[in-house]
C-alpha cells in the first residue's frame, strides 16, 4: 500500500502523556543485541516509526544509534555524525526518512523494486498495530538514506570490469544493500598467456617452436629444425666420383644424405676429383692428364757430368705403307732425344 504525505504526518513519532521507553512496541521486541537499549517510546497504538527503525538498525547494524529527536531530524544528525552517512538513493539496509512532515517518517529498506519504488518495514503512532510491510516511491524520502559509514561501496546497479586469465575479463554488479557482488566468470580468454612459449616435433628429427603474443593469440611455428644424429653412418649423396660419399644430416627437419666431399680441381690421380663423371679427365674431350711435353730419357753419367733439360719428343714423321723401312739410328733419334752432356771444365 503506497503511502500518501496527507496522512504522513500522523506516521511519526507522536509522544502521548502515557508514551515511554519500553522493550517491546506492538509485536517486535528490542531483543537484538547492540550495546544499548531503544530509547524511543512506544505509542498507545503498539507502534511507533523511530522506536522500530532504532530496533531494526541494532538487529541490522549491530550499533545502537544515538537519540536523534523525531524522525524529521534523523537525516541532519546522520549527516553530523562521521558515523553515518546520508545517501541520495535508497539501498537495502538503510534507514528511509522524510523529513517534510510534522514529525517526520523513519522506516526500515527492505528491497528495491524497480520504477524508484521500494519495500519498507515501519511502524507508526496511528493506525496498524506492530510492524507493517509497505511500498512507497524512493522519492517521498526526501530527507534521503542513512547508512553506517562504509557501509556503501557502490550504488545498486552499477557493474565494475577487470582483466583476468588469458587477455579475458570478468564483471561484478552491485547489489541493491550498497555493496559488490562476486567476481563472475572469466570470458573471452585467448589461447594462452602472453610470453608462454610452445614447440612440438616436426619432420622426421626436428623441433619447432611458437610464441604466445600480446593479445593472448599463439604467433605461427618457426621453422624446423633438429640435432644431427649421432654415429650415423655414411650414405649415398648420389653424386658422381668422391662427391656421392655423404653423411646422414637433420636438414630443415628431416633426415637427408647430406654430401660431406666438395668437388676440387683434377689431377692425375685416378679419381674423380671434380666430381664430373669423368676420371683424370673433362667431359668436353680434354684430358687433365695429357702432357706438355713428351717422356724424356736422361743420360746418367759415371763422371759426374752436368744433365741438360730434356727435350720434347719430335713428332714421328707419317709413315705410309706397311712396309716402310727406317734406319734404326734414324728411328732412336726420333724416339729418345739424348741430352747432350759437357763436361765442367
Amino acid at each position: 500500500m503506497k503511502r500518501v504525505a496527507t496522512i504522513a504526518t500522523l506516521l511519526a513519532l507522536f509522544v502521548p502523556a502515557s508514551a515511554h521507553a519500553v522493550y517491546q512496541c506492538g509485536d517486535q521486541k528490542d531483543d537484538c543485541q547492540c550495546g544499548a537499549n531503544d530509547p524511543y517510546p512506544c505509542c498507545d497504538n503498539g507502534g511507533n516509526c523511530t522506536w522500530y527503525a532504532w530496533e531494526a538498525a541494532c538487529c541490522a547494524w549491530g550499533v545502537g544509534l544515538p537519540g536523534w529527536g523525531n524522525a524529521n531530524q534523523w537525516h541532519g544528525n546522520a549527516a553530523a555524525n562521521a558515523s553515518y552517512q546520508v545517501l541520495s538513493s535508497p539501498v537495502v539496509g538503510s534507514i528511509a526518512n522524510n523529513d517534510t512532515t510534522s514529525y517526520g517518517h523513519v522506516a526500515f529498506t527492505t528491497s528495491l523494486n524497480g520504477g524508484g519504488n521500494i519495500t519498507v518495514h515501519e511502524e507508526n503512532c496511528w493506525g496498524n498495530y506492530g510492524m507493517d510491510s509497505a511500498n512507497y516511491s524512493a522519492s517521498w524520502f526526501t530527507g534521503g538514506f542513512i547508512v553506517r559509514a562504509g557501509q556503501v561501496a557502490c550504488s545498486p546497479g552499477d557493474t565494475q570490469t577487470q582483466s583476468c586469465g588469458n587477455c579475458g575479463t570478468q564483471s561484478r554488479g552491485c547489489g541493491n544493500d550498497g555493496a559488490w557482488g562476486g567476481w563472475g566468470a572469466c570470458s573471452d580468454e585467448g589461447a594462452c598467456h602472453p610470453g608462454d612459449s610452445d614447440s612440438e616435433a616436426c619432420g622426421t628429427c626436428g623441433t619447432h617452436a611458437r610464441t604466445c603474443n600480446a593479445s593472448c593469440q599463439w604467433d605461427d611455428y618457426g621453422a624446423c629444425s633438429g640435432a644431427d644424429p649421432i654415429d650415423a653412418g655414411s650414405c649415398d649423396a648420389g653424386l658422381p666420383g668422391p662427391c656421392g660419399v655423404g653423411e646422414l644430416r637433420c636438414v630443415d627437419g628431416n633426415l637427408a644424405c647430406k654430401q660431406v666431399v666438395e668437388p676440387k680441381a683434377e689431377t692425375c690421380n685416378g679419381v674423380d676429383d671434380d666430381c664430373d663423371g669423368v676420371i683424370d679427365g673433362e667431359k668436353d674431350g680434354g684430358h687433365a692428364c695429357e702432357p706438355d711435353a713428351g717422356p724424356v730419357a736422361f743420360v746418367e753419367l759415371p763422371d759426374g757430368g752436368h744433365v741438360e733439360e730434356p727435350k720434347p719428343l719430335a713428332k714421328l714423321p707419317e709413315v705410309r705403307g706397311s712396309c716402310a723401312s727406317i734406319d734404326a739410328m734414324e728411328l732412336l733419334a726420333l724416339l729418345v732425344p739424348v741430352v747432350l752432356v759437357r763436361r765442367k771444365r
